[in-house]
């Protein structure tokens, strides 16, 4: 199976749209490259789905895992993806509700029998799961929040992605200060923009504007991640805000 770097690339060689949107399209019609755009949807979204999995009637590690690839060869190979509409709502609450569904009825010996036996869709790297199964072992959520959690440290990732790329070269400064300020603020400090400007040799009005420019232009890579699954400008708003604002 592909990386996740090569099917991007590869996806991207063959000049496929790269929304989720224009992936199931894709998926749906059965075109060239249907393959690597289902591997490329299940490398966006295997986290939550499996963070939801994991967390539902406590389901085992190795079952969870098995669960979350028969649960994406349901959505592609079944008819769950042709149900998906744009219009009717977000792919997020659409995913999320089939999945309550599929761990509530779905059979797995038979259903991976019926459906592909032993496909694998997604890798799943031990570091991952790991962290995410400290996610699902909270006994203050439910699978549903859970899950709408990872949805949203998904899209940050990806836009947090989309960030690093763009700050190459002489914006590379921009990327030190804000990931030097995150990794400080997340540790419970909470560094004046003097003591950072005096660390990394810069004057404190350009610590600020840095800090200023990355979190503006990380929110609007956010909302292009949105877009991705959304079509109106006021659903992309709610979806952010229900999202990012817990």
């Amino acid at each position: 199976m592909k990386t996740p770097n090569d099917t991007t690339s590869s996806l991207s060689r063959a000049g496929f749209p790269s929304t989720s949107i224009s992936l199931l399209r894709l998926i749906r019609e059965k075109a060239a490259g249907r393959r690597e755009a289902m591997e490329e949807l299940c490398r966006r979204y295997w986290k939550p789905v499996y963070s939801f999995i994991r967390s539902f009637r406590s389901c085992p590690r190795e079952e969870s895992k098995d669960l979350t690839q028969d649960f994406f060869v349901e959505v592609f190979e079944g008819r769950l993806v042709e149900r998906y509409m744009p219009s009717s709502g977000s792919f997020r609450a659409f995913i999320r509700g089939c999945l309550r569904v599929f761990v509530l009825h779905y059979r797995r010996k038979a259903g991976a029998q019926k459906r592909g036996g032993d496909v694998r869709l997604v890798s799943m790297g031990d570091a991952e799961v790991d962290l995410l199964d400290q996610a699902a072992a909270r006994k203050d959520s439910t699978p549903e929040a859970i899950f709408d959690r990872q949805w949203a440290g998904t899209i940050l990732e990806q836009a947090m992605e989309g960030l690093r790329a763009e700050l190459q070269g002489a914006k590379a400064v921009y990327l030190k200060v804000f990931e030097r300020y995150g990794s400080v603020e997340s540790a419970g400090e909470a560094p004046t923009y003097a003591a950072l400007a005096r660390e990394l040799g810069l004057k404190e009005t350009d610590v600020c504007n840095y800090l200023t420019w990355c979190r503006r232009r990380l929110r609007e890579l956010i909302l292009d991640r949105i877009r991705d699954y959304l079509t109106g400008e006021a659903e992309v708003t709610q979806e952010f805000v229900q999202l990012f604002s817990r």
